[in-house]
């Protein structure tokens, strides 16, 4: 990129660091897009875990020996499953 022989001054170092930087990032509306789309994707995981943990939870309290582990579980699930409809994540804007 640079040719042998040329000296770059520290202020020349950073604003190059600082131009290959923002050619990386994504512009405002697209990052919008990607950020609503990793929340989304954050609420659907959330209730296919919390659905999965609270079946495991029932399978697990329906005999009586795995009933102090199954309990655990199913409101882990519980919990889960309701944070995934109805919580919020990052700030509100």
């Amino acid at each position: 990129m640079f040719r042998r022989g040329i000296a770059l001054t520290d202020s020349a170092r950073v604003y190059l660091t600082y131009a290959g930087a923002m050619a990386t990032q994504p512009t405002g509306r697209r990052r919008r897009w990607l950020e609503t789309a990793g929340l989304i994707l954050a609420h659907v995981a959330a209730l296919a875990v919390g659905f999965a943990l609270m079946v495991v939870g029932l399978g697990l309290g329906v005999t009586m020996i795995m009933l102090p582990i199954g309990l655990p579980v199913g409101l882990i699930g519980v919990m889960l499953f309701v944070w995934g409809l109805m919580g919020h994540l990052g700030t509100d804007r």
